[in-house]
């Protein structure tokens, strides 16, 4: 299960270079966006929905 969980998120990053976009995950109780460069910022709350 937990290769499947990874793989799933390295094919979200793989879509999120072809598209040219970003990912959005939790990391350290707080959701925050990781773009296919690596570049990691907080979600902001005004975001949210």
């Amino acid at each position: 299960m937990d290769e499947y969980i990874k793989r799933t998120g390295e094919v979200a990053m793989e879509q999120a270079k072809k598209n040219n976009t970003y990912i959005v995950y939790e990391k350290d109780d707080k959701l925050v966006k990781e773009y296919h460069n690596g570049n990691i910022i907080p979600l902001n709350e005004d975001e949210k929905g």
